[in-house]
């Protein structure tokens, strides 16, 4: 009994998150003044089933994970294109090296290096 009450909770699970997707980027730059940095990006979503996109950051040790993702619902979708840009807060760094990891597992997968410089 144990195991059936697992397996229908793993489901609601991924049906939850069926709708959110990784979107399409063709521009991508890191932003710095002075300790903070932001992330700059250009896309597209490919038809009217895609809402308003939003970056997801994750803190790693040497940067951050973004990623850039919109929710998609609907079946009957406009083929249409529709251009967008986005500033994404990647938070304050101490000075030194760090990367940038952005839309990783898909073709619009980057690295972007920037740089924080001590005051």
């Amino acid at each position: 009994m144990g195991k059936i009450l697992t397996v229908a909770a793993l489901a609601l699970t991924s049906s939850a998150w069926a709708g959110l997707e990784k979107v399409p980027l063709d521009f991508a730059q890191v932003k710095v003044d002075g300790p903070s940095a932001s992330l700059y990006v250009e896309g597209y979503l490919p038809n009217t089933c895609y809402g308003e996109p939003r970056g997801e950051v994750r803190r790693i040790k040497n940067g951050a994970k973004v990623i850039v993702v919109s929710n998609v619902e609907g079946e009957n979708c406009a083929e249409v294109i529709r251009m967008f840009d986005l500033d994404i807060e990647l938070g304050e760094f101490g000075p030194g090296d760090y990367k940038v990891y952005l839309q990783r597992g898909t073709r619009w997968a980057s690295t972007l290096d920037f740089e924080i410089y001590e005051e």
